[in-house]
């Protein structure tokens, strides 16, 4: 798979601004999801069948990933050396 580097790299750019320009949290987890599933799939599509199908695949499992990120930040949120270590200083009760 000879596409999957430069599709790969362009779908996780893709996903990161949207996360930097996201202003809630939660918001931010749909674009890695959409765009890995969109453009991933594109890329497989050479090699399956279904499109959707696989569309729906990466997306959920791209879901599942983003929500369990979610989930740990969201307990690390609550722990000062955590938002030390990451010089976490503005948006931190507002976007939650």
């Amino acid at each position: 798979m000879a596409l999957d580097v430069p599709f790969g790299s362009i779908a996780t750019a893709l996903a990161c601004l949207g996360i930097m320009f996201s202003k809630w949290l939660l918001l931010a987890i749909a674009f890695p999801v959409i765009s890995n599933a969109f453009i991933i799939d594109w890329e497989l599509s050479f090699y399956s069948e279904s499109f959707w199908l696989s569309v729906a695949t990466i997306a959920l499992g791209e879901l599942v990933v983003m929500v369990a990120g979610y989930i740990i930040f969201m307990i690390l949120m609550r722990i000062k050396m955590f938002l030390k270590a990451i010089k976490a200083n503005q948006n931190l009760e507002e976007n939650f």
